[in-house]
Formats: structure tokens, sequence, C-alpha cells
């Protein structure tokens, strides 16, 4: 099999630019073919294909030396079999750059593009399922107006029939048919209340279906918390609220002291129980409207709106005494692994302050925070 490093140069040249493509033909060929089948056909379910474009990204991943979870595997898939260019574009530059690819780098790839990719396809199957049954309850409502349209027609008939001299054997006949048409009426009429009844059954679980797609969209998959997306959103509109009304907004940025350490020494399992933990107690302090999220790795952010400094340093001291408390187990084995310290910065926007300079200012301060020790909270430069 080609090597890693060719399999990358054939995608991020898909033209032959470059020499080292020309010298793996073989490793072009099978990338052409996964984009061929993938634009043609949809993504290719044959063995052999599938198998082929899951070794590659297995070999992605070993030569970048990540880690083998899902997230990464599919990234990898996804650009091995070209099915979202933007990804394979994104991955490139940094291919092509002396920047390391680092796993939460990868992590971000995959929050931006494939998850993004398959909210958009689970949104459009919803919307198609609720449109379909949108316009089967429009039908059964043109059925019932043409059935009242007809019996009020049998009934101008009937009228018609009554003359002034109408005989016995004429007036029984006509409220027979008067007694029957009725019938016909409300039987059909339940048969459309059935479906109309149906319709709405199906539009409600879809509509609860979409709100969980929404909410997936805005939260991180690991700790329930706000992910970056949708930080980025509301960070961007708190500034410019604090901006328009005067109200005073505070930052928290913080991160877990020596996670790579406890992440490579007990492996990603029990450094995604720590990720969980901290998430849970940041959730837990933070005031009603606060927005807390994880913004990559083991950071977290908190948006504190109408709150001065001395609010947020007093919420952040209690995050940091709180997370100082837990005493971390590994799972599989009960062992106690020590007390977890997270490190905070925290700022208020000042008055001629843009958004990014307040995350600098407050990831400033942690910085700060680190280097005097850890297990600080640092508000002043």
């Amino acid at each position: 099999m080609q090597s890693p490093r060719a399999a990358a140069n054939v995608l991020a040249y898909p033209d032959g630019a470059s020499d080292e493509v020309a010298r793996s033909e073989e490793a072009g060929t099978v990338a052409q073919n996964a984009g061929r089948r993938h634009t043609d056909t949809g993504p290719s379910r044959d063995p052999v294909h599938t198998a082929s474009l899951a070794e590659m990204a297995l070999e992605f991943i070993k030569s970048h030396r990540l880690p083998a979870d899902p997230p990464s595997f599919e990234v990898w898939y996804t650009y091995a079999g070209r099915f979202i260019p933007a990804l394979n574009q994104s991955l490139n530059e940094v291919l092509k750059s002396d920047q390391p690819l680092t796993a939460d780098r990868v992590e971000h790839i995959y929050g931006k593009f494939v998850s993004s990719f398959r909210l958009g396809e689970h949104v459009e199957a919803i919307g198609g399922k609720i449109e379909g049954h949108v316009g089967d309850a429009l039908s059964t409502i043109s059925a019932a107006l043409g059935s009242t349209h007809k019996y009020s027609e049998n009934l101008s008939d009937l009228d018609r029939r009554l003359g002034p001299n109408a005989d016995p054997a004429t007036l029984r006949g006509v409220i027979d048919n008067l007694l029957r048409a009725t019938a016909e009426v409300e039987a059909r009429n339940k048969k459309y209340e059935r479906q109309l009844e149906d319709s709405q059954s199906q539009i409600r679980l879809l509509q609860v279906n979409l709100d969980a797609v929404y909410l997936e969209s805005r939260s991180d998959s690991l700790t329930s918390l706000s992910n970056r997306k949708f930080f980025d959103q509301a960070f961007a509109a708190a500034v410019a609220h604090a901006k328009k009304s005067g109200d005073p907004l505070s930052f928290l940025m913080c991160d877990i002291d020596h996670f790579k350490y406890f992440n490579d020494t007990y492996g990603h399992t029990s450094g995604d129980d720590i990720l969980r933990l901290v998430a849970t107690v940041i959730k837990k302090l933070v005031r009603a409207g606060d927005v807390a999220a994880r913004y990559g790795g083991e950071e977290f952010t908190v948006i504190m709106q109408n709150a001065r400094l001395p609010d947020a340093i007093a919420l952040a001291e209690r995050i940091r005494a709180a997370v100082m408390s837990r005493e971390m187990n590994i799972r599989s084995t009960g062992k106690t692994i020590g007390r977890l310290t997270i490190s905070i910065g925290a700022a208020q926007l000042r008055d001629v302050e843009e958004p990014l300079d307040l995350i600098e200012r407050a990831d400033a301060y942690l910085y700060k925070a680190k280097r005097a020790g850890r297990n600080k909270v640092v508000a002043t430069s």
C-alpha cells in the first residue's frame, strides 16, 4: 500500500500537479475512483472499495500518530473518499504547511465539516418527511372539501325532486337518499379525520426530531456543553448587545491543569471522563443565562452577560474550588489517579475592546495563572 504522505499528496493535487503524484499512480487511481463513485452514485458500499478507503484512513492516522477514535477515523475516511471537498481543502492546507496535525485540529475539522454535513442531511431528511405529511394533510382536506361539495349537490338535487305535489313514495325515496348520503359523508369524514390525526401525530414526532437535531447542532457531543460553533455565535451576539446596551459583559477562559499527562498516562477514556466531570461542575455552577462551552480540547469558556469582573472572579473561584474537590478514579479498575485542578482567566469587556481582544486577554490571564503554579484564577495583567 502507498505511503500516507503519498496518498495525502495525491488528494491534495488530484490533477497530477506534483512529481510524487506521478510516482503514486495506484494511490491516485484509488482516490480518483473514490471521488467518482461518490459523485455519480453516492458513497459506494462495495466491500473491496470501502475496505481500501478504511485502510487509507488508518494509514493516515498511524502516520500522524493520532488517536484512532471514531471522529478521527471518519475524518480520514471522508478525506480518502473525497466525500466533502471543503474538508479535503482544509486538511490539505494543514498537510502542506509546517503546522503539526494534532488531535485537536482533527477534532475541529470533524466538528466543522463532518458533523455539520451530517446535520444538514438530518435536517433535509426530516424536512422532506414533514413536507410529505403536510402534503398528505392538504390532500385529505381537499378530499373532505370535495365530499362536502358533492353532498351539497345531492341536497340540491333532492330539493328539486321535492315539489309541492310530491307523493308519499317520492318523499320516502328522497328521505332514503338523504339518509344514505348523510351516512356516506359521515363515514368519509371519519376517515379523513383519522388521516388528519395521523398526519398531525407524524408532524409532531418529526418536530421533536428536528428539535433534537437543533440541540445536537449546538452541543458538544462529549460534554453536552455548547460547542465551539454555538459559542462563536453566542459570543458575537453578547458583545454586540453589551456595546449597544452598555450592560457589563464578563468572560472566563478555563483550562484543565496537566490534562495531557492524565490523558497520556491513563488513556483517552479517562481523559474523556475528566472532560465530562469538569463540564458537569461548570454546568452546575454557572448562572441561568450564562453560556458555558467547550472551546476546544481541555479548554472551557463561560460568557457572563450583565456581569462585572467581581462576579466573574467569584464564579471562577467556585468552579476552581469545586473541580479541586473532585477525586478522579479509573472506571475499569477503581484506582484513584488524584485530584484535578483548573486554571482560569477572567476578564470584563472594555468600552473600546473588540471581541477577539477580550478572548485574548482572558487567555493571557489564564496562562499567567499556569505560570504562577496553576490552580489559580487571574483577572489582571
